[in-house]
C-alpha cells in the first residue's frame, strides 16, 4: 500500500553540468502532474510527465528541474560583439549627455557584465536526456520509498480499525433476530391497545404484521456488511493501488449501515450503528491518502 503523499529528490552530472530532479506528492483524489523544467529543457517535458505518470496513479505530483552549467577555467572564451558594439554606443551617448570630459577606454567597455567570458562545451540532446533520466530514475526511487514508509503506517492503522469495524459487525449480527423478534412483539402490543376485539387468526391480519415485521429484517444488510468487510481486508493486503477501490467499498458500507439503522428498531442496534459509522469515518479520511 501506498501513500499519496511523499517526496524525492535526484542528481546527475556530466562534465560541468547538473541536472537536479525534485519530486513532491500530495493528496488528490485524481491524478494531476505539474512540471515546472528550465527553457532549456522544455523539449524534455513531455518525456518526465510520461515517466511519473507511469510510476504514480494517484495523487498531485509536483517536479522541479534545475539546470546549471558552471564555465569550466579551460572553457571555450567568447565575445558578444553585437552587445559589445551597442554597449559602446550607449557609453558614447551617455558621456555626451552628460558632458563627461576624456575618452572611453577599452576597459571601460569590458566592465560591463556578459560581453566576455568562457563558456562550457554544450552538451547533445542524448546527453541531455541521459542526465535528466538518471536524476528523475533516483527522485522517484525516493518518492515510492517514502510513499511506502508512511502507506505501511497507514495499512496498520485501517487493520486495526477493520478489526473494530468486524466486531461491531458481528455484534449487530448477534443480535439482529431479536430485534425482529421484540419489533414483532411491540407491533402486536399497539394493536392490542388500539384494537381490543381484534381476531390475531386472521390469516389477513397476521400477513400485514408479518410484512412489517420484514421490514426491520436486516439480514441482508448484516451479510453485505460482512461481505464488504471481508472484501476491504483483501485490499489492504494488495500491493498494488487500491485507493479508488476503498473509496467505492466505503461508500457501499455507508449505504448498508445507514439502512440498518433506518430499518432496525432496536436501541442497542442504533447505539452500535452510531459507533460502526464512526469509526468508518475514520476509515474514510485515511483511505483519503492512499493511492
Amino acid at each position: 500500500m501506498l501513500s499519496m503523499t511523499g517526496y524525492g529528490s535526484g542528481q546527475a552530472t556530466q562534465t560541468s553540468c547538473k541536472v537536479d530532479v525534485y519530486i513532491n506528492s500530495v493528496n488528490r483524489k485524481q491524478t494531476d502532474i505539474r512540471i515546472s523544467v528550465p527553457k532549456d529543457l522544455t523539449g524534455f517535458e513531455k518525456k518526465i510527465r510520461d515517466r511519473v505518470g507511469a510510476t504514480i496513479t494517484r495523487g498531485a505530483v509536483t517536479v522541479r528541474v534545475d539546470f546549471t552549467c558552471k564555465s569550466p577555467g579551460d572553457g571555450q572564451l567568447y565575445l558578444d560583439a553585437t552587445r559589445a558594439r551597442a554597449a559602446w554606443e550607449e557609453l558614447i551617448s551617455l558621456q555626451k549627455t552628460l558632458e563627461i570630459p576624456g575618452d572611453i577606454s577599452i576597459q571601460d567597455l569590458l566592465s560591463v557584465p556578459g560581453l566576455m567570458g568562457t563558456q562550457a562545451a554544450p552538451l547533445s540532446p542524448d546527453e541531455l536526456s541521459s542526465m535528466i533520466e538518471s536524476a528523475l530514475a533516483q527522485a522517484l526511487e525516493e518518492l515510492i520509498a517514502t510513499k511506502t514508509a508512511e502507506g505501511k503506517s497507514i495499512c496498520d492503522d485501517l487493520r486495526l480499525r477493520h478489526k473494530i469495524l468486524v466486531n461491531y459487525a458481528d455484534e449487530i449480527s448477534g443480535l439482529a433476530p431479536q430485534s425482529a423478534i421484540q419489533y414483532r412483539e411491540r407491533l402486536l402490543s399497539k394493536v392490542r391497545e388500539i384494537i381490543d376485539d381484534i381476531d390475531f387468526d386472521d390469516d389477513r391480519i397476521a400477513k400485514e404484521i408479518a410484512v412489517y415485521s420484514d421490514r426491520c429484517d436486516i439480514a441482508e444488510e448484516t451479510t453485505r456488511i460482512s461481505s464488504h468487510l471481508g472484501l476491504l481486508n483483501e485490499l489492504l493486503s494488495e500491493d498494488e493501488p487500491v485507493g479508488r477501490k476503498m473509496d467505492f467499498l466505503i461508500q457501499e458500507l455507508f449505504r448498508e449501515i445507514n439502512t440498518v439503522g433506518s430499518k432496525a428498531n432496536n436501541v442497542d442496534i442504533s447505539k452500535i450503528v452510531i459507533d460502526f459509522k464512526t469509526e468508518l469515518e475514520r476509515i474514510r479520511e485515511q483511505t483519503q491518502n492512499i493511492e
